[in-house]
């Protein structure tokens, strides 16, 4: 139970507009989920427009856990996930220039919810895709006419994937991404949790954000490219031995509490 609390109010925090007081420190991020996603349609659309010729661009995201138990943050699975996304889909449709805010998709896959909608401008988002999906995506970019293929909100590849999966998955680009992070600081009796966010809406750079005890985001690195695992938790823990350091033991217990603020 404790874990699915956290991880809701995590979302709620994640969501929280920061003020600007210093722009070259603090970080905002879209105040609602309609916000969120009306942003990703806005940065898959200067992404369609980039000179580069890419068409595949992916959109990560967290999504509202709605109907969560408190043994299960997703008790229905995949189908309780296609729900979700399905009702939040408006604002990324309207900004792309979709003829109605709840167009209808082409199921590929029921039982995944893999599922694809196309405009006539021919842009084509695909939900939930799956590597034995890739052959139906591939199709379509043969297509000369085809501007764009989204990817959301979430694309898993095993260690047992193709070859072919792996380079399908290398050529698209990170359009926009809104990530929860849970990173290590300062090590006390193994290591202090500090919560955290992976941000980036295309054009702009990847944003890796500290949350603040006292609310907000403060901006801890940059990057152009996606960063890795192993490089953002240096960052983290570089930051935490400077904002950490000179915490009291008691300060640094209740740290280790989950917080609902």
């Amino acid at each position: 139970m404790t874990g699915r609390i956290f991880l809701m109010a995590a979302f709620a925090l994640l969501t929280t507009v920061v003020g600007l007081s210093a722009p070259s420190q603090r970080l905002a991020t879209p105040p609602t989920v309609e916000a969120m996603m009306a942003e990703a349609g806005r940065a898959a659309a200067l992404f369609s427009k980039q000179p580069s010729g890419k068409k595949i661009g992916i959109i990560e995201f967290p999504l509202p856990a709605t109907g969560a138990t408190e043994l299960d943050e997703w008790p229905g699975g995949i189908r309780q996930k296609g729900a979700v996304l399905s009702s939040i889909l408006s604002p990324l449709f309207r900004e792309l220039n979709f003829s109605t805010p709840n167009p209808t998709p082409r199921i590929i896959d029921e039982d995944d919810c893999v599922a694809i909608w196309k405009n006539s401008d021919n842009v084509h988002i695909c939900s939930f895709a799956t590597p034995d999906s890739i052959d139906e995506l591939r199709y379509i970019l043969d297509d000369s006419s085809a501007v764009l293929l989204l990817l959301l909100p979430q694309f898993f590849l095993d260690p047992l994937s193709r070859e072919s999966s792996k380079q399908f998955l290398a050529s698209a680009e990170q359009v926009y991404m809104l990530e929860q992070l849970n990173m290590r600081g300062e090590r006390l009796a193994g290591a202090l949790p500090v919560r955290g966010l992976l941000y980036r809406s295309f054009p702009a750079q990847f944003q890796a954000g500290r949350r603040l005890d006292a609310g907000g985001y403060v901006t801890l690195a940059s990057y152009s490219e996606k960063p890795s695992r192993g490089e953002l938790e240096k960052v983290f823990l570089e930051d935490s031995k400077t904002r950490d350091g000179q915490l009291s033991m008691k300060e640094m217990l209740q740290k280790l509490v989950p917080r609902l603020d």
